[in-house]
């Protein structure tokens, strides 16, 4: 999956400049459903992140039984997943490693919501 900025050679524009090591962790709090977009464009930009990245999430939940990592399951396989429900946050949290691809991820593939 390749994101429009990766494509560009944009990169989102939310670095000023790429960071001078490997990232340890990558903390992402955004809206429903955007979280595996972010993850697949911060994954493209080569010599950012490793296995050994962790990765935090709110693993947000709506009607049916979806759940981001629902989502992000469908694209990575995870490792290190723990999942928590700290006293006073609406949304429950995740940590996890990225273990590899689940799909091809050339640039025709597309990412959906279920």
């Amino acid at each position: 999956v390749q994101t429009v900025q990766v494509g560009e050679g944009s990169f989102g524009g939310f670095f000023e400049t790429k960071p001078a090591c490997l990232v340890d962790l990558v903390l992402i709090d955004s809206t429903r459903y955007a979280h595996i977009g972010i993850i697949a464009t911060i994954r493209q930009k080569i010599g950012l992140t490793d296995a050994d990245t962790v990765w935090i999430i709110e693993n947000d939940f709506w009607g049916g039984g979806g759940t981001e990592r629902k989502i992000i399951e469908k694209y990575y396989r995870l490792g290190d997943v723990v999942e928590a429900k700290p006293a006073g946050e609406q949304w429950p949290w995740m940590s996890f490693k990225i273990l590899g691809d689940r799909i091809d991820t050339d640039s025709s593939s597309t990412i959906d919501q279920d």
